[in-house]
């Protein structure tokens, strides 16, 4: 598979932003996410990483991703965009406003939005959420434990791509970590006072 990535790298044509560049493209990515999914249920049956049930594992990813959802999208319409944009022109960084995205853009990043959605749920879920279930541990050390998994998340994202990019804004070193720390606090905390509410 090695050398038949090798000889695929160089140009190829491409039909608009998200498309992958090649059939070994597609097969690794659908491999790659496969494989993601069949390690996380692998290693959480065979760990025991909590003594809940299925319905309320799964209640948790799915309240989780919802709550997330409804505050991440808030906090992108009110603040976020407005800020990206205007560092991005700042800094002479490549703009691509939410707003001129053709339609084959939209078509891709609805399934990618969801995509991070679904990695963010069952993150916090494994690792904060239901732990803090089984434990009883106090909501202090959710929001400490849902804090450190979102500004580890943004500050990989951010830090990633300011190495990364020719001009990409530093002030997103600062602002992205903090606001998904916010973010994940948030949406563990509510997730984990609903869950153990309900079960």
């Amino acid at each position: 598979m090695g050398a038949l990535a090798y000889k695929e790298c160089r140009p190829q044509p491409r039909e608009g932003r998200f498309e992958v560049t090649s059939l070994s493209g597609a097969a690794y990515l659908w491999l790659g996410l496969l494989g993601q999914v069949a390690l996380v249920v692998s290693l959480a049956v065979a760990s025991g990483v909590s003594s809940q049930a299925w319905d309320v594992t799964l209640a948790a990813i799915g309240f989780n991703m919802l709550i997330y959802f409804l505050i991440d999208v808030c906090y992108v319409v009110v603040f976020e965009v407005h800020f990206i944009n205007c560092y991005y022109t700042r800094n002479g960084f490549p703009e691509q406003e939410l707003t001129t995205m053709d339609r084959n853009s939209l078509r891709h990043i609805v399934p990618l939005i969801t995509l991070f959605f679904v990695y963010a749920s069952l993150a916090n879920a494994f690792v904060v959420i239901l732990p803090a279930i089984d434990q009883k541990v106090d909501y202090w050390a959710v929001a400490l434990r849902g804090f450190v998994m979102g500004m580890f998340s943004y500050g990989n994202l951010s830090t990633v791509n300011a190495w990364s990019y020719k001009n990409y804004p530093l002030e997103f070193v600062g602002m992205l970590p903090l606001s998904g720390g916010l973010l994940s606090l948030t949406a563990s905390t509510l997730t984990t006072l609903i869950c153990r509410a309900m079960f």
